[in-house]
């Protein structure tokens, strides 16, 4: 990888590495999830600032109380047809790289499982991690979702499809769509235009190809026309969102993959052995450059619902 010019990494996303570095260092392997699993990570991230907006500054929380506070719950679907380990590396991701004060899921694509996040009135956003296999959505989850996402705010009405190459047919499935798959090698770069006005303006102009994953890019010219590209290259858009009513649905082609190896990296990295420990610091130094631009990337598109025409 070599060393990367100055304003190259994201510091946003560099913070958001370290504290899932100082987290797996507490709590082990990622494999667990549930509620004790969830409180383990928020314990281990007590410290931390959060970087998600939904904690109110402590000088507004007098009138956070008055008006009432913003949704915090982030809901992750965690149906059979999502792939090995992904809710979990997902749920690791919110709850200690992005200290979001509370992660749910929806087991299954059932008109129930489906309604008790959409009509969760401190539901802030749902997202799909990837998936092996197309779910069999009922009529009302359908609609459910749609709804969910119309009735957006600022503070809500967001739906984020993690990469694999079933995310695009969920996406064209669920909200009528056209999306095609594409894929070119990066890096991908930042698009001026579009990330103006938004906290994705202080990402690096570039990110690259991490490798080893399933993620496929958007065929940018298949987009619909409220649709936003926010880092892509000669046509393939590998992070998105589609404006739809007031809410958003959003596409980011990375699975994160790569990232379940931090936690017997920093396993070794503690270790006594001098040559193991140092070994490992350089495979960790390694994973951090593949992965904090789309860190940063994945929390700039939970936290900014706005679209950078709305700042023009």
């Amino acid at each position: 990888f070599g060393a990367r010019k100055v304003g190259e990494g994201s510091s946003a996303g560099m913070m958001i590495f370290n504290r899932l570095r100082r987290a797996s260092s507490k709590l082990g392997a990622v494999e667990a999830k549930g509620e004790k699993k969830l409180q383990q990570l928020q314990e281990a991230t007590a410290a931390e600032t959060p970087l998600y907006p939904g904690t109110p500054e402590p000088a507004a929380a007098e009138e956070e109380e008055e008006e009432g506070a913003p949704p915090q719950t982030v809901y992750v679907y965690d149906g059979r047809e999502v792939a090995s380990r992904a809710a979990e590396l997902t749920t690791f991701i919110l709850a200690a790289g992005f200290a979001m004060p509370d992660v749910r899921y929806i087991k299954s694509a059932s008109d129930a499982d489906v309604r008790s996040a959409t009509w969760d009135s401190d539901c802030r956003a749902i997202i799909f991690p990837p998936m092996h296999s197309l779910p069999d959505f009922a009529p009302n989850a359908v609609k459910d979702l749609r709804n969910f996402v119309a009735k957006g705010t600022n503070d809500a009405g967001t739906v984020l499809f993690m990469g694999s190459s079933l995310q695009i047919h969920v996406m064209n499935q669920l909200f009528g769509f056209q999306m095609q798959q594409d894929f070119k090698e990066g890096p991908y770069y930042k698009n001026e235009r579009t990330t103006k006005g938004t906290v994705l303006a202080k990402l690096p102009e570039r990110v690259n190809e991490m490798g080893n994953t399933q993620a496929l890019g958007i065929l940018k010219t298949s987009l619909p026309p409220e649709a936003n590209s926010y880092y892509d290259s000669f046509g393939d858009s590998v992070a998105a969102c589609v404006r739809w009513d007031l809410g958003r649905v959003c596409y980011l082609a990375q699975d994160f993959g790569p990232l379940q190896d931090l936690p017997e990296l920093q396993r070794r990295a503690e270790s006594e052995d001098e040559k193991l420990s140092k070994k490992a610091g350089f495979d960790m130094e390694i994973l951090a450059r593949k992965t904090d631009t789309w860190l940063g990337i994945m929390h700039g598109m939970l936290e900014q619902p706005k679209f950078a025409g709305d700042y023009e």
